[in-house]
């Protein structure tokens, strides 16, 4: 608190901030994330590092991922998010007692959620087959218990792109 507020008081154009809200507690964090808000609002540019990427995923406009000190991409969120191709994880789990039809599971792709619960599945798909995927599922509502759709985020695109770029540093590359 007492760093952000000596990196506002020369009413700054941009604020570099490492690590922002390490050791605030959830009251602060919210405080401290208000504050930036209204920084944003007056055009104050914003430039954070932080390994927190589920909390930051909603409050950024963009982010750059840097590897071995190199600029590997730079991009609003959900253009890297849409880049790294991740699918759609739906979750269900079935009512006591209860099954889907013969074959549905399999003809959508879905597999035993990895929690091990009996009656729970898992079912991946790409954001075009998302809402055919859930009407194929709406029609059997009466055995469904419960249904999660859980939309790829900037962590897993993050940790794709991370691997994808790990893997194009250990490929061979042709000179001339």
């Amino acid at each position: 608190r007492l760093g952000l507020a000596q990196a506002l008081l020369g009413d700054p154009a941009m604020l570099l901030l490492d690590e922002p809200t390490n050791g605030l507690d959830p009251e602060g964090i919210q405080e401290f994330y208000a504050i930036l808000e209204r920084l944003k609002n007056r055009d104050v540019a914003i430039l954070t590092a932080s390994h927190l990427l589920s909390e930051i995923e909603v409050r950024l406009d963009g982010l750059a991922l840097l590897r071995d000190g190199q600029l590997r991409e730079a991009a609003p969120i959900p253009e890297l998010v849409a880049r790294a191709g991740l699918p759609t994880r739906i979750l269900i789990s079935l009512k006591p007692n209860t099954e889907l039809p013969q074959g549905l599971l399999g003809e959508l792709g879905g597999q035993l959620s990895a929690n091990g619960r009996p009656n729970s599945y898992e079912i991946r798909c790409t954001a075009s087959r998302k809402l055919a995927t859930l009407s194929r599922l709406l029609v059997h509502e009466a055995v469904i218990a419960t249904l999660t759709v859980k939309e790829p985020g900037l962590e897993e695109a993050f940790h794709h792109l991370q691997q994808a770029g790990a893997a194009d540093a250990a490929a061979p590359t042709a000179t001339r």
